[in-house]
């Protein structure tokens, strides 16, 4: 295994903590993009987004080369680009993102459809894309709820 691919998918070795690695990737998450979502428009935090993305694919594809498990829970970059689409996303505002981070935990842990249809793609798209449906599916509700001005 190449160890700068896992030190990517693993977020720096985060997502070998115990118990629920992706939950601490995604609140660090949250934690590093709230005082930063300020300073980015929509098209920087794309253009990063898209980055982040391309990177990740080829990571992922990399750090399970060899493995039996193909969606191992240590791979956490697939939670920081699920919290990347909610955060560029929604409204920058402390309890809409408290609402996202607990939406897109529940979704995402639990595989509510349609993030489960991707869940059984064993790839490194499949790895990548149930996080972002479960992101996806947090920005429509978290918008429904600002929209009738909840936040």
């Amino acid at each position: 295994m190449n160890k700068i691919a896992i030190f990517i998918v693993s977020l720096a070795g985060l997502g070998f903590l115990k118990p629920m690695p992706g939950t601490y990737a995604s609140l660090a998450t949250f934690l590093v993009a709230y005082p930063l979502a300020g300073y980015f428009n929509l098209t920087t935090a794309a253009l990063i987004f898209l980055l982040l993305l391309l990177v990740s694919h080829r990571a992922i594809k990399t750090a399970i080369l060899n493995e039996v498990n193909q969606d191992p829970a240590w791979i956490v970059i697939d939670e920081v680009l699920g919290v990347m689409l909610i955060v560029v996303l929604i409204p920058w505002s402390i309890t809409a993102w408290l609402a996202a981070f607990i939406l897109f935990r529940l979704f995402d842990a639990f595989k509510i459809w349609p993030v489960n249809i991707f869940d059984k793609i064993k790839t490194p798209f499949g790895v990548i894309a149930d996080d972002l449906t479960a992101g996806a599916m947090t920005v429509i509700i978290i918008k429904l709820l600002a929209w009738a001005n909840i936040f």
